[in-house]
């Protein structure tokens, strides 16, 4: 019976890792995120790993010859507490799925924050101070309600100094 795997590769090698065991004809799953990253001057959406350095391969361990994915190029070799590999259920791969919605990736590049909903500052300088998320001004900043002094104040912040509490 075929079952997910999780497969551990390679520094910076995920793409190459699933693009050489598809060409040995495993079925390979690599979900992907797209997601905006801080540069230098400014912040730019990229479409990476969404979890890096890993992907799933489905196979039959009694049927499938499964020794020659630990020596295929950019596998690190398989994610394993015992003597074989560990199965993965089929409900993880099966909701990554989901949320990936029909998709290419799943979307993490724009924040689903409702008006409202608690956030944590996370740098700047009011790290660490909790408020209200307010609404966004712009493509990169937003509005949060914190409470400095014993009073509900506008902050205007760049997007990724915040979180949701």
């Amino acid at each position: 019976m075929k079952k997910w795997y999780a497969v551990h590769a390679k520094p910076r090698q995920d793409a190459r890792a699933e693009e050489n065991l598809r060409n040995q004809g495993f079925e390979v799953f690599r979900p992907l995120a797209r997601l905006r990253r801080r540069v230098r001057n400014g912040m730019v959406e990229a479409v990476e790993s969404l979890f890096p350095r890993y992907l799933f391969v489905q196979l039959d361990v009694d049927r499938d010859h499964w020794g020659v994915i630990r020596s295929t190029k950019g596998v690190a070799g398989f994610v394993q507490f015992t003597n074989a590999p560990t199965p993965v259920g089929e409900q993880v791969v099966s909701g990554i799925r989901a949320m990936m919605s029909g998709a290419d990736w799943i979307d993490l590049s724009s924040s689903n924050l409702a008006d409202g909903t608690p956030v944590r500052v996370t740098e700047g300088p009011f790290a660490g101070y909790e408020g209200q998320f307010f609404s966004r001004e712009g493509e990169d900043r937003v509005i949060v309600l914190l409470t400095v002094m014993q009073r509900a104040q506008r902050v205007v912040l760049p997007e990724h100094h915040i979180e949701a509490a």
